[in-house]
This record gives structure tokens, sequence and C-alpha cells, in this order.
């Protein structure tokens, strides 16, 4: 854990465009995108799904503050629509939401 916390600051901030995809944002995945962002993830490159969907503005669904917080504008509504590009994939509730197609 040492050097991860020594490296991660210099490597995210020269990294400023890591795109990060979390699924079902919930108390310990909001921990962990909280923890990239201390250490200098660019806030506008974390992207939420979680059963309703994309996390966007406007999203009545689902929503709650930690979510409301991470709504992004867009037009996209599903995993499959906003996981291109991204460089993290955070999964940390459920299983088989990833699928090989999306990670091409």
């Amino acid at each position: 854990m040492t050097s991860f916390s020594v490296r991660a600051p210099v490597a995210l901030r020269k990294a400023r465009l890591l795109r990060i995809h979390q699924l079902a944002p919930a108390f310990v995945d909001n921990a962990c995108v909280d923890l990239l962002l201390d250490l200098g993830l660019a806030r506008e490159n974390v992207w939420l799904t979680d059963l309703a969907g994309v996390v966007y503005e406007g999203r009545r669904e689902l929503m709650d503050p930690r979510r409301a917080r991470f709504a992004q504008a867009t037009g996209a509504r599903t995993l499959k629509e906003v996981i291109g590009g991204a460089d993290i994939f955070l999964g940390l509730s459920a299983g088989g939401v990833l699928t090989q197609e999306m990670v091409k």
C-alpha cells in the first residue's frame, strides 16, 4: 500500500484524462472513487452506473446525494454506452454486467 500511495498522486496528476467507470455506487464504492479524486483524478472523468443505468443530470430513479454529485450531462443511458475509453472499471457489487464486447 505504501508504494501505491506514494506513486499514485504523480501518476494521476499526469493522467488527468484517466476515465473511471463505477458500477452500483454504494458507500464502499464511493470511498474508492473519493480516494482516486483525492489523488488527482479529474471529477469529470468519473462515470457511475447502477441498476437504473448511467447516473446523469436530471435522472430521478434511484438517485440520492451520493449519486447526484457524480451525475454527468449526457444522453448515454447504459454502461455499454459509456464504457468506451475507460482506463478503470470499478465493479464492486454485481457480477456479469461487464461483457467481453465492452472491453474490446
